[in-house]
This record gives structure tokens, C-alpha cells and sequence, in this order.
């Protein structure tokens, strides 16, 4: 099976290597017609707000720092990724959901791993390096 790394390359995962999985939930905030992005300390790439689900954790818990209430039903891609800095392969279910929040500024987006926060008009996304994934399911939700 084909797997890719955080810039599109694709490979070939070796046979009798092992993969891991996890699940990811994030949250497409858009409003006064623009969206919320955030920049981890951990990437030079813009996301969504959210990140991985710790064991049997609930999505809520998952999206509890900027959630007022979920929009919709989600919308669940299943990626395939190969961890160039760890060379391991991962199986990785990411949900995403358009969701309305209290109010930003009440919230500390900050919590340790937030480097950056900006609110950006749609036109601007192209502008910044936003993660590819991420790019396709705001299109989506948003169309």
C-alpha cells in the first residue's frame, strides 16, 4: 500500500513492518467570513484546530478548548502516512466538523503546543503553508 509524508511523497511500506493508528478530530471555525487556523510549535504548517484523540476519549474533549457546538456530521477521511522523521507508518482516521465557538478571545488557544493563532479570509489560504489534508477538507466543508 501506498503511504505519503507531510509534502506528498508517496512510498511503498516495507513488508512486515508494522503501522500504527490513531484517530484525529478538528474543528473548521469560520466566521465574519474567515476561518481559524492555528500553528503548532511542533510543524511549520497552519492547521485546524483539534489534534488526536488520547484512548477512548470523546470528540467533544477532543475540540473542549474552542467548542461551543458542532455543526453538521463529520466528515471522515482515512490517511496513510509515513513519519519521515520517526520512519514508521501510520493509519490515521481524521474528522473533521464545522463547529461555532463561545468566544476566541475568552480562550487560551495557547495550552503549550500553539505557536500562532490568526484568523485568515479564505482568499489568504494560499498565502500561508497550510496542511494539505487540511486544505482539501476545508473546501469541502465549506462548498
Amino acid at each position: 500500500m501506498l503511504y505519503q509524508d507531510v509534502n506528498g511523497k508517496k512510498r511503498f511500506k516495507p513488508l512486515g513492518r508494522k503501522v500504527s493508528s490513531d484517530k484525529r478530530a478538528y474543528g473548521i471555525v469560520f466566521e465574519d467570513s474567515k476561518l481559524l487556523l492555528v500553528k503548532p510549535t511542533y510543524s511549520q504548517y497552519f492547521e485546524l484546530p483539534g489534534g488526536g484523540l488520547e484512548g477512548d476519549e470523546d470528540i467533544s474533549d477532543a475540540l473542549k478548548y474552542f467548542l461551543k457546538r458542532v455543526v453538521g456530521k463529520p466528515f471522515v477521511k482515512k490517511v496513510r502516512f509515513y513519519i519521515r522523521n520517526k520512519d514508521s507508518y501510520a493509519i490515521s482516521d481524521y474528522m473533521f466538523f464545522r463547529v461555532e465557538v463561545e468566544d476566541t478571545n475568552r480562550h487560551d488557544f495557547n495550552h503549550g503546543e500553539i505557536e500562532e493563532v490568526k484568523w485568515v479570509g479564505l482568499d489568504e489560504l494560499m498565502n500561508l503553508r497550510v496542511k494539505k489534508i487540511h486544505l482539501r477538507m476545508i473546501r469541502v466543508l465549506l462548498s
